[in-house]
């Protein structure tokens, strides 16, 4: 495994369990606490590769981005959650 995959493999598995909302990695932890199935898993599917942990999806990512070349380019988020115009709209009143 080279370093530039290791490295770009780490950074998308941190950034994806960094995103998790709080109540979601929670429920994911009971659940691994629950079945004992720990740790990362990848499979692939259509094409993708798909890492799932907690019995969930985690992240989706095109094999691409692991090209030699690829790391010339930076990495962008498909799903970047939606924050509102107006920090008011984040209340819950």
């Amino acid at each position: 495994m080279s370093v530039l995959f290791s490295a770009r493999l780490r950074y998308i598995l941190a950034e994806s369990m960094a995103a998790l909302p709080v109540d979601d990695r929670d429920q994911r932890l009971a659940y691994v606490r629950e079945t004992g199935e720990h740790g990362i898993r990848v499979v692939e599917d259509d094409g993708l590769l798909r890492f799932t942990w907690g019995g969930r999806p985690l992240a989706v990512v095109d094999p691409a981005v692991f090209a030699d070349d690829a790391y010339l380019q930076p990495i962008e988020r498909d799903m970047v959650r939606q924050v509102p115009d107006d920090p008011g709209e984040l209340s819950d009143d």
